[in-house]
């Protein structure tokens, strides 16, 4: 976000220095625009399910793996920022506070439309986890839900590109670019191979100052390949972020998605970080999808804070409801036995044994006896009545 804000802050200095001149963007910049604006509707829905791992490194040369990983399962409805649901099966992050570097999670992270729930399910040392029955509910998704986009292929995906803002590859470009129209250089589209693909090229911003550029195959939907924002730092040219695609498949009819990558950046300490990412399986568009998807049951047992309603909870237990019904029949014939008349003898241990559904219909037949007694009784009383 801040090198998207740079980019902007230096291009409108640009546009000011050298006067509001409101030229179009090139032509070429437009075509591929409307090409991805016709690709971008055809994602109704999708299922990933990926790996993912943190790689660092001091020279861009040499990359180490370390603990740092992720597996889940991703749903989307197709619209950036829209429905979405992770399933983190195991979350293996550094540990920020105490002796342990690193602490393990799973949870389920799901938006409706109408809340966004963050289900835990377990936490602890690596390969330590223990239940963590525990639950938030969000009126709006919070950044859990977009965490993980990197390792699910959607950040790298012309579709859910800017899941965060909501935004598709077009409407970023579009954004951006509108933005940048004062100069012609500013936007800048030309033939470049990248990955042994013959792509478009789009750069955003001014040379030698501050830009970000896009590789985009023609041939493949202008599906993207790769991703770089560099500018100047310290007075050197320096890479902020850089990401590439190694895996760009059709998955559906007229749909390239990604399924292989990693995603680049500078941290402050000058080595550098990336994500990995491979996926198992992507389905899309799968007839027919099941948006109740996206609504999962937060578990019985588990403490609801819901953010939405301000309060919290215990979900009921449907083994609890029904434990506690079975002990209170039980004690309504315990009660029943012990007070019943001399010579009345108790059901043998065989007998205690009989179904729930036994039990019922023997009070249902001491209920029907009493009503049948209520209403002779009532024609009782009524045939006394004296006649008037």
């Amino acid at each position: 976000m801040l090198n998207r804000c740079l980019l902007i802050i230096v291009a409108i200095a640009m546009c000011m220095h050298y006067g509001a001149m409101a030229l179009a963007a090139p032509a070429d910049f437009d075509k591929i625009i409307t090409s991805l604006q016709e690709d971008e509707k055809l994602l109704r829905s999708i299922r990933i399910d990926a790996t993912g791992w943190v790689e660092k490194s001091k020279d861009s040369e040499v990359w180490v793996t370390t603990p740092a990983m992720v597996s889940l399962t991703a749903w989307y409805n197709g619209l950036p920022g829209s429905l979405a649901r992770l399933d983190v099966h195991r979350q293996v992050t550094e540990w920020v506070d105490g002796d342990a570097p690193y602490v393990e999670n799973s949870y389920i992270a799901a938006h409706d439309g109408d809340a966004f729930k963050y289900i835990f399910l377990n936490t602890g040392n690596v390969g330590k986890t223990l239940p963590a029955p525990r639950a938030n509910i969000w009126p709006k998704p919070t950044n859990e839900l977009w965490l993980w986009d990197r390792c699910t292929g959607a950040a790298l995906s012309t579709y859910l590109y800017r899941n965060a803002d909501g935004q598709s590859l077009s409407q970023e470009l579009m954004a951006t670019a509108e933005k940048l129209r004062g100069r012609t250089e500013l936007i800048s589209v030309k033939s470049e191979r990248y990955l042994e693909c013959a792509c478009a090229r789009i750069t955003i911003g001014i040379e030698d100052k501050y830009t970000s550029s896009w590789w985009l195959d023609p041939s493949r939907g202008y599906g993207l390949i790769g991703h770089e924002e560099r500018g100047i730092l310290d007075g050197k040219a320096t890479v902020f972020t850089h990401e590439s695609v190694t895996k760009l498949e059709a998955i559906a009819p007229g749909i390239w998605f990604p399924t292989a990558g990693w995603s680049a950046w500078r941290e402050n300490d000058g080595t550098e970080s990336r994500y990995r990412f491979e996926a198992s399986q992507v389905v899309a568009n799968d007839s027919p999808f099941d948006s109740s998807i996206f609504s999962p049951p937060i578990p019985s047992g588990y403490t609801v804070r819901d953010h939405v309603k301000n309060t919290t909870y215990i979900v009921a237990t449907t083994q609890k409801l029904t434990s506690d019904l079975d002990k209170a029949i039980d004690e309504a014939l315990a009660t029943t036995r012990s007070s019943g008349p001399p010579g009345f003898s108790p059901p043998t241990a065989s007998d205690q044994s009989t179904s729930r559904s036994g039990r019922l219909l023997w009070m249902g037949s001491i209920l029907l006896i009493l009503g049948a007694a209520a209403v002779l009784m009532f024609y009782w009383r009524r045939c006394r009545r004296p006649a008037r």
